[in-house]
């Protein structure tokens, strides 16, 4: 549900806020008030294309804001948060949008940052736009199945279906894997085989490379670093007029006032405390520069090493550290290893593992074939009753004629990569896909004797 709704500089708004209420809202005005602006927003937030030319004369930027509260039963807004990794606070989020003169725009739900058509995607889960030209997700037959399982109450149990489809598609994809020749296996054992010794004997660390590097650009800068130290130290503590002998000079004289006018031990407390850091800080930096020295052999040994580094990150780092994933070289190298350790494993069991996933594969095939069966006969019993009910809805609303019908599509195509729902194999087999065994598409006939023809083409 949409609670509230903020506009700045949109069109001819400057700013106006919005609450809505549960139930049905009108908002009614005379013509050139701005309900159609306030409409626009709304396909803004929305996520349909828009120019720098929407933004209010004399502003920089347009922005659309909006907290929208979120239905636990709709479950696909929930998952497609989930999986970026955004919570609701209390049941609702806040979705913004805005555009600036540049032509250059952002995307927030919550305080993560988004694409215009990951908005796009989301707000199709929770509203719709309609007008007399403008039926959004109605219109789209790839959501008629969508809403029938929701009307049929099914969303779990297709949801559960799902999963058990990935998991066959996976052990799927690994028997293949399996099959394949074993020349090619051995090839790939080898390959892997060497790149997991070469980084085993790597002995790889996290945050190696950039200890490496800072220590190098220390030995490397060891002349400019030890003349820095210096002058640092006869400032602080070896020098005549240093930091400490100032220090100590000035407690003197300050004891000495303080024991004739008491007003001034408090400065006198606070002396004591600056002279007592100061020495700390000379403690630690004299330990410092007395153990700053220059060995041009770890300079030889740091090189060497980040050579090695370099070429393995380069090697085995660089598409995983490239992708945007939030790890570093060594870490991603690592991963490598591991990857490769957990395939070198698979590959050279491969053929004791095989009967046994051949087994696993069987048995999910019976289950998505009963799944499957389930969840079309559901389907069909909903599509019937939800039917006749929008057909009586039409009745009521002026249209006795008019008649409303959901279409169940079975999939029938080849069985190589699906499994048909019946059991049987072959090019006329029901096939299984990611939601089942169907597909459903929204069909109307307006007036007698016309046929029921696809929704997007009577709307």
């Amino acid at each position: 549900m949409l609670e509230e709704l903020s506009i700045r500089n949109y069109a001819l708004v400057d700013a106006i806020s919005l609450s809505f209420r549960p139930g049905f809202n009108v908002l009614s005005g005379e013509t050139g008030a701005g309900k159609s602006i306030i409409v626009g927003s709304l396909s803004f937030l929305m996520g349909a294309k828009a120019e720098a030319d929407i933004i209010r004369t004399g502003s920089e930027e347009a922005s659309v804001t909006a907290v929208v509260s979120i239905n636990d039963k709709n479950r696909d807004a929930l998952e497609w948060l989930a999986g970026r990794d955004i919570e609701t606070e209390d049941g609702t989020v806040i979705v913004r949008r805005n555009i600036k003169s540049s032509g250059r725009g952002s995307v927030y739900i919550q305080n993560i940052q988004l694409t215009r058509s990951d908005l796009a995607d989301f707000m199709s889960l929770m509203f719709d736009l309609h007008g007399q030209h403008n039926h959004e997700s109605l219109l789209r037959k790839e959501s008629h199945r969508r809403y029938l399982d929701r009307f049929a109450g099914i969303e779990e149990e297709v949801s559960a279906y799902g999963r058990v489809f990935a998991e066959l598609a996976d052990k799927r994809k690994t028997l293949e894997a399996s099959l394949s020749s074993e020349r090619d296996r051995d090839t790939r054992l080898e390959l892997l085989g060497y790149a997991a010794e070469e980084i085993v004997k790597a002995a790889v660390r996290p945050g190696e490379i950039r200890e490496l590097e800072s220590e190098s650009q220390r030995l490397s800068d060891f002349e400019k670093l030890a003349g820095f130290a210096h002058n640092a130290a006869e400032s602080l503590f070896d020098g005549e007029h240093s930091v400490l002998s100032l220090a100590r000079k000035t407690r003197g004289a300050l004891d000495g006032a303080a024991a004739i006018d008491g007003t001034l031990i408090e400065i006198q407390r606070r002396l004591d405390d600056l002279f007592y850091e100061a020495e700390d800080i000379a403690g630690e930096f004299r330990a410092y520069r007395d153990n700053l020295s220059y060995d041009p052999r770890r300079l030889e040994e740091i090189d060497e090493r980040l050579s090695v580094l370099y070429r393995l990150r380069k090697k085995y780092a660089s598409a995983r550290h490239d992708s945007g994933a939030e790890q570093g070289a060594e870490e991603a190298i690592l991963a490598y290893l591991a990857s490769a350790q957990a395939e070198i494993e698979t590959l050279s069991g491969a053929g004791e593992n095989r009967e046994k996933l051949k087994g696993e594969i069987a048995a999910l095939e019976k289950d998505i074939a009963v799944r499957a069966a389930s969840i079309r006969q559901k389907r069909s019993a909903a599509a019937v009753k939800l039917g006749e009910s929008i057909s009586g809805i039409l009745t009521s609303l002026g249209m006795p004629n008019a008649r409303f019908s959901v279409a169940i599509l079975p999939k029938v195509r080849e069985t190589q990569g699906g499994q048909a729902a019946d059991g049987q194999r072959g090019q006329t087999a029901l096939v299984c896909g990611p939601w089942g065994a169907e597909d459903a598409e929204f069909l109307i006939s307006a007036n007698t004797g016309e046929p029921l023809k696809e929704l997007s083409k009577i709307a």
